[in-house]
């Protein structure tokens, strides 16, 4: 990250800590570094990339609040583990076998998750980091 890109990130953050607006950083990305905003009914996503550009992306809430009963969705669609409910997804492909995929469906919903594990494990896994953490 050059100066500039570096300034314009660090110009955010201050306004945003002048702001007393909460935020997180992370890098979940090799080309940027994410700051997560939340306010009253929105989530916002900023990534600073490498190039210099900033993503903007907002999430909206449309003021639905759910019941508990909205939490079986959450480990029914998006868990690493499998969930035993009337609406549980079949099991990942390779699911907990790093390069062996099965011949089980998996579920559109779940395509990204279990290609996030799989990099997940690659990572770990990878001797050239040096250590078994990513």
């Amino acid at each position: 990250m050059t100066q500039d890109r570096f300034h314009k990130l660090m110009t955010f953050l201050q306004k945003l800590e002048e702001a007393k607006i909460y935020h997180e950083l992370a890098h979940h990305r090799y080309d940027a570094v994410s700051v997560y905003v939340t306010v009253p009914g929105e989530r916002w996503e900023v990534d600073f990339l490498e190039d210099g550009t900033v993503d903007v992306e907002r999430f909206r809430s449309n003021g639905h609040i759910d019941d508990e009963s909205a939490l079986t969705d959450l480990f029914a669609n998006f868990s690493d583990e499998e969930v035993e409910s009337k609406d549980a997804a079949k099991p990942i492909a390779g699911q907990g076998i790093p390069g062996t995929p099965t011949d089980k469906e998996v579920p559109a919903s779940h395509d990204a998750t279990a290609l996030v594990r799989e990099v997940r494990r690659n990572i770990v896994r990878d001797p050239s980091r040096g250590s078994d953490h990513p």
